[in-house]
């Protein structure tokens, strides 16, 4: 045996093409396995993630605060954690959350045993929740968040599984304009036109070999607390409405911007958000695209033991990333 090891050492030591094969495929190979090894671990794995956008003032920060001290998500208990008063955000803002097979969010240990949430899962699913500004000025942050998780494989929109967009529910049941002149309900379908056009195209892209996984979308209608607020079926038509008048009008400008026929419908098509040609825009119509779009009331400062709180929307959110 040892004569064998001394004769095998003595071989490797003379060159020999045999050598440098051998060599060679240990050069090449070992970087390969090692870095299969890294990108694989625990600690490198790309988290599934949620977008959450809309207008301004509409209650994505509060929710965000919320959520990430483990309100208002109990399916046992009632909340009865305070929400800071919040500014609006100018700057996009990433949290981790977590939840058990149970439901509960286990983002803040403290927080959960003070609404006696003692029955953990061992097992727990890590998520990421992104909150984009509402200013019109910063809705490139959502937009562009969409369109990089076509493309992306490790970065964090890769494993985009829903986008959360809040609207204020009582705002929109006002008929008043706000200091720009523009009804709220026009503010916020404007800007769910543009997210709902960019999953449209995220879906459509040849930038990969893979169809894009499904994105559904919760449109939540907030401040359900408020006596002015509509309910989830009137805010539903009263976006679908709006969203059909918006798509109208980008309609009617591209006829109007003198550009050739072929130029023109291929530029109508991209940007006409749901089945193409329909007189109405429903939601049921993204399906075309997979995405499904669901409305759902509630508010954040509500308590989930009078049917209100986020629960529901807590709820949803799992069950797009389960």
């Amino acid at each position: 045996m040892k004569d064998r090891l001394i004769q095998a050492f003595e071989a490797i030591m003379v060159p020999s093409p045999t050598v440098f094969i051998v060599g060679a495929l240990i050069v090449l190979i070992v970087p390969i396995i090692a870095h299969y090894y890294l990108v694989t671990r625990t600690d490198y794995t790309v988290l599934p993630s949620v977008l959450l956008a809309g207008p301004a003032g509409a209650g994505k920060t509060a929710l965000t605060v919320l959520l990430e001290r483990g309100g208002g998500t109990s399916l046992q208990a009632p909340t009865k954690i305070s929400v800071p008063e919040t500014r609006t955000s100018t700057k996009h803002h990433t949290i981790e959350l977590s939840f058990s097979n149970t439901g509960e969010n286990t983002s803040n240990d403290d927080v959960n045993d003070e609404l006696n949430l003692h029955h953990r899962d061992t097992t727990h699913t890590r998520f990421l929740l992104r909150d984009t500004p509402g200013a019109l000025n910063r809705r490139f942050l959502a937009l562009d968040y969409i369109s990089s998780s076509t493309v992306s494989t490790t970065g964090e929109s890769a494993k985009l599984k829903a986008v959360v967009f809040v609207v204020d529910a009582a705002a929109l049941g006002d008929d008043t304009t706000t200091v720009s002149g523009t009804s709220a309900v026009t503010i916020a379908a404007e800007y769910l036109y543009d997210v709902l056009v960019a999953l449209q195209r995220r879906m459509n892209s040849k930038n990969t070999s893979k169809a894009p996984s499904a994105v559904s979308v919760l449109v939540v209608a907030n401040k359900q607390d408020l006596f002015t607020a509509l309910p989830a079926n009137v805010v539903r038509a009263s976006l679908e409405a709006e969203l059909t008048r918006i798509r109208v009008s980008k309609s009617k400008g591209m006829l109007e911007s003198g550009k050739g026929a072929d130029d023109l419908g291929s530029d109508e098509q991209d940007s006409w958000l749901g089945s193409y040609g329909t007189e109405k825009f429903t939601f049921h119509q993204m399906r075309e695209f997979d995405v499904e779009v669901d409305v759902v009331d509630g508010n954040v400062l509500g308590n989930a033991a009078a049917g209100s709180g986020v629960t529901s929307w807590w709820e949803w959110m799992i069950s797009r990333l389960q």
